[in-house]
């Protein structure tokens, strides 16, 4: 048999050896699973901030399809149109901010529940 060959056979373990073995795996893959690990709370505030962008999108959009509908309606030239993406841009920004002030109180929520465990644990 050549050196370069992998073995097929692994050489044989003692039980606590393998018990060792498989709980340091399950450590590691521990900060893979996405429920409570940061990797799945970067993936959340991805989705998150999609979610968030594509509704800005649409809320800019709709104002200025409802101003180009109006226009449309009342025989106006670009008058209703412009109003409308301005409005569209201020709702944006309404639900940026709305959407802030509610990461914020759950971060401090969340923040709060850390320090209490860890007192708890001390």
């Amino acid at each position: 048999m050549n050196e370069s060959e992998p073995t097929t056979n692994p050489t044989p373990q003692s039980r606590d050896d393998l018990v060792k073995e498989v709980a340091e795996i399950r450590r590691l893959r521990k900060g893979f699973d996405r429920k409570g690990s940061q990797f799945g709370a970067f993936a959340n505030a991805d989705a998150s901030l999609f979610s968030l962008g594509t509704q800005i999108m649409s809320e800019v959009i709709a104002g200025a399809a409802l101003g180009w509908g109006a226009d449309a309606l009342f025989g106006t030239n670009r008058r209703w149109i412009v109003v409308g993406a301005i409005v569209g841009v201020i709702v944006a920004m309404l639900t940026i901010a709305r959407t802030a002030i509610k990461l914020t109180k759950r971060q401090k929520l969340e923040d709060a529940k850390r320090r209490e465990e860890r007192s708890t644990h001390e």
